[in-house]
């Protein structure tokens, strides 16, 4: 397992989030960390439902680490 990664772009975790696979990425990293641009990418009003909900979840449990994020 990788301690920690960081996604600079969207493409991969849209991937994993618009199935509902995000247990493969945490049984493969303790872990991750998003640039707020891809963050804010990720949860943008035209994002579908599904890939924004994910994504805050992420963020909310502690999993997803978004960087320098001010709401």
């Amino acid at each position: 397992m990788i301690d920690k990664i960081i996604f600079y772009d969207a493409d991969f975790l849209i991937c994993f989030l618009t199935i509902g696979e995000t247990s493969i990425l945490k049984k493969a990293f303790n872990e991750i960390i998003v640039p707020k641009q891809v963050f804010k990418e990720l949860t943008r009003k035209k994002t579908p439902k599904i890939v924004k909900e994910t994504i805050i979840n992420l963020r909310d449990s502690g999993f997803v680490k978004v960087p320098f994020l001010i709401f």
